[in-house]
Order: structure tokens, then C-alpha cells, then sequence
């Protein structure tokens, strides 16, 4: 049974009624549904733009390979790990993209028509199903949620989430956010959504989290008061972590990341992600390079906090010689048919 998500999911209107007090009275108006739609493609496009360089967790080996370069799509993947052409995306990106899809061909969140998705992308004879005997692999890596998900999918078994308390929740929120903000039960679908392959409370909790701090940007844009009103709906234990985050914003961002732990664990990530945030000149570009040089898994980090500038600065202002390194050629048109669907 689904445990009741320590953020109330009643905490959605609420906010939504705090931040257009704070904001001067501007409340929803159409361009919410361009920072949706920014947020989604803003989220993959950063995802994309680190892969190259993910998992490194030197820091004087990642600023060698960016030393005489910007560190986004670097032409060469040197993740450790696995190995991927520049421009695809990571494992968090395709759980992402699988969200998004299925969203779009459902018209909303179907939990199974989810799950068959995220089997096709990483489960047998796709890119995933790579030989594993030695690093890098020549292909994607499977996070350990996804493995678990895949094992349980097989079995039909009923709840596949496994016990994983790691970014992937908070990570792929975007598009979720960017179709049910302002809806009174976005919380309840976002936690239906991270159990799939998050059986785990630190991970649906934070998930939720990032989802209430992204839901304020989509509906209100930036606001420097979003953070601390996200901090009065988070359990005691979060809200502690995130404080951490807030007091140490005088630090670089690397010195940062490095202090709470670059690592995919939570509540490390977020911290991270979070400092990202507070560190922001409100610039795409400028951000996500800050995110990208730092070590570890920037990848995750990178990937919620473009969804939080997306939504900050809108679609004209996201890098099309980025976009166009990308790929996936079709996420500007999912957006479009996302935010189409959606009713803020």
C-alpha cells in the first residue's frame, strides 16, 4: 500500500495562492504555459549537454577535460562508466522521455502505459542491454531503480518500484509538473509516477519537493521567496538538509557539491541541486555550466535544475545551438502537445 506522501498534496493550491501574493498579484496567465513547456525541454536539453561528462567524480580530471572548452556536449564521452554518443541522452533523461511520451499519447499519467514504456527503452536488446563485464560500457547505464524495476516488471509483479533512495525521483518531474500544476492532485500522481521504480520515501519526498519548488516557477516564475515556501510543506528532516543548502550559498558551487556528497544518494543531490539554484545569475547557459563542472553526478543535478531555469526564462531563451546538438529531434513537439493538454 502507498504511503501517504508526507507533503500534503492539498499543499498545491496553497502555494499557488502564497506565491501570487508575494509575486505582486501575477498570478497564472498564458506564458505559465511556455515555462512549461521550457521546463520539459529545458530538463533533457541539460541532461544531453552533461552526459558527456557524467559520473566523474575527480574534479581535477573534469576540469582537465574542460579546461580549453565550455563543459557542455563535450565531443568525447569520458564518463567511466558507460559510453554514449554526444547528444544522446543519460538513463535520466530516457526515464524522462518516457514520462513525457506516454503522457502525451495517454493524455495524461497511465501508470501502465508508463511502465511499458520505460521496459522498452531500457529493457532487453536496447542500448541498455549492453555487455557489462568491463568500464566503460558501449552503451547506457542502468541505475539501480531501473534494474529493479525491470526484474519486478518481469515477474508481473504489481509494485515494481525498488528500494532505491536515489536523484532519479526528483530528477524527472518536469514533465509532470509542466501538465498538473495547479491541479489538486499533481502530488498524488507524481508519487503514483516515482513509486513505478521508487519504492522508497526519501526519493517520493523529495520528488515532491522538487515538484512544489517547480510548480511555483511554471505557474509564477522565479521567485526568490519559492525555495523558503517550499521549505513550510517538506517533512522536518528535508527542510533541515535544504537549510544546510541555503546556509552554505557563500560557497562555490563545486565546494558545495563536494561538501554534502556528489553522489546520486539522497538527500545529497537535491542539497546540490539546490545550491545550483541559489547560486544562479538567472542565465540558462551560465547555470547549467556551473552545474556541469561540477564533479559526480552532475548529471542529475543539471537535468532538474534546467528544468527550473527553463521555466525561469522561458523557450525564447534556451540555447538553440544547444538544441540542436541534441538527438532527439522530436521534444520541442512533445512539449507543444504536453502544454497543450494541460489546463494552468
Amino acid at each position: 500500500m502507498s504511503v501517504t506522501p508526507s507533503i500534503n498534496p492539498a499543499a498545491t493550491s496553497g502555494i499557488k495562492r502564497g506565491i501570487k501574493g508575494q509575486a505582486g498579484g501575477q498570478g497564472p496567465s498564458k506564458s505559465s504555459k511556455d515555462r512549461a513547456k521550457a521546463a520539459v525541454i529545458g530538463s533533457l536539453l541539460a541532461d544531453a549537454a552533461a552526459m558527456p561528462v557524467h559520473w566523474i567524480y575527480d574534479e581535477s580530471k573534469l576540469k582537465a577535460i574542460i579546461k580549453d572548452r565550455n563543459p557542455e556536449f563535450v565531443e568525447k564521452s569520458h564518463c567511466p562508466f558507460y559510453s554514449l554518443p554526444t547528444g544522446k541522452q543519460s538513463a535520466y533523461g530516457d526515464q524522462i522521455y518516457a514520462l513525457l511520451t506516454s503522457l502525451v499519447e495517454c493524455k495524461g499519467f497511465n501508470k501502465e502505459d508508463y511502465k511499458k514504456r520505460l521496459y522498452a527503452i531500457f529493457g532487453p536488446n536496447t542500448q541498455y542491454d549492453v555487455d557489462k563485464s568491463s568500464h566503460p560500457m558501449s552503451g547506457g547505464y542502468r541505475h539501480g531503480s531501473i534494474k529493479g524495476f525491470l526484474d519486478k516488471y518481469k515477474k508481473n509483479e504489481q509494485k515494481t518500484g525498488a528500494a532505491d533512495a536515489q536523484a532519479d525521483g526528483f530528477v524527472k518531474v518536469a514533465p509532470l509538473v509542466a501538465m498538473y500544476a495547479g491541479a489538486p492532485d499533481m502530488l498524488n500522481i507524481i508519487e503514483d509516477a516515482v513509486r513505478v521504480t521508487q519504492e522508497d520515501d526519501i526519493a517520493v519526498n523529495t520528488a515532491l519537493a522538487g515538484a512544489v519548488l517547480l510548480e511555483n516557477y511554471i505557474l509564477y516564475g522565479k521567485s526568490d521567496k519559492a525555495i523558503n515556501e517550499m521549505l513550510k510543506k517538506v517533512p522536518a528532516s528535508l527542510a533541515t538538509s535544504i537549510n544546510e543548502t541555503i546556509k552554505r550559498q557563500s560557497q562555490s558551487h563545486s565546494e558545495a557539491v563536494q561538501f554534502f556528497g556528489s553522489s546520486c544518494a539522497l538527500p545529497n543531490s537535491f542539497q546540490g541541486t539546490i545550491h545550483c539554484l541559489l547560486k544562479s545569475d538567472g542565465d540558462y547557459v551560465n547555470t547549467l555550466r556551473m552545474a556541469i563542472s561540477s564533479p559526480g553526478d552532475m548529471v542529475a543535478r543539471s537535468t532538474y535544475v534546467g528544468a527550473c531555469l527553463g521555466a525561469w526564462v522561458g523557450t525564447e531563451s534556451l540555447p538553440n545551438d544547444w538544441i540542436n546538438k541534441m538527438e532527439r529531434k522530436d521534444v520541442g513537439e512533445l512539449a507543444d502537445k504536453l502544454v497543450a493538454l494541460c489546463h494552468h
